[in-house]
């Protein structure tokens, strides 16, 4: 058997092989873009559910932000009126503003859960909460809740917080 080719059998095995690579190629990239397609379609279900819910999300970043900067008239506003443990969190607040203390909240991550409503919705959302001034002791955590968030005639207040955990963050020194 001759091992040499001819310059013609060796071109046609270039061909050969490039057309191979080629329709190898093509099918990688046509399950790719059905791969594509569907992770886009999965963001677009996710920006129409955040789209919808959009003041719904906005109002927990301005629960956490008015607590951060002490306005807690504004921190009260983001709660409904008939919101469980409303009261017990005035009281907290009008503690907490004696206190010389100096909080940063930083929303970690929040996704909108399915079943919500055109009147209500819930809102997975993991915040850490840390010290960045004073002299009141304070330990910084990281706090994962669920809250449930209705619309009332002012817009979407948070009715009711169910903490499902909470992590006390040590500095390593």
């Amino acid at each position: 058997m001759n091992t040499q080719h001819t310059k013609l059998q060796t071109t046609f095995l270039a061909f050969l092989c490039i057309g191979m690579i080629s329709c190898a190629t093509a099918t990688m990239a046509a399950g790719t873009g059905d791969i594509a397609a569907a992770a886009q379609r999965l963001v677009q279900e996710e920006n129409k559910k955040f789209s919808k819910y959009q003041d719904a999300v906005q109002l927990i970043h301005r629960n956490a932000s008015t607590f951060e900067s002490k306005n807690y008239n504004a921190y009260m506003d983001t709660l409904s009126a008939d919101c469980e443990g409303r009261s017990l969190t005035a009281d907290v607040i009008k503690q907490m503003n004696t206190l010389d203390m100096d909080l940063q909240i930083d929303i970690v991550s929040f996704e909108v859960l399915p079943g919500g409503t055109d009147s209500k919705v819930k809102i997975d959302c993991v915040q850490t909460t840390k010290k960045v001034g004073g002299k009141a002791r304070f330990v910084d955590n990281e706090m994962h809740s669920i809250h449930t968030v209705v619309k009332t005639e002012d817009g979407w207040k948070i009715g009711k917080s169910k903490i499902l955990s909470i992590h006390m963050l040590h500095d390593e020194d």
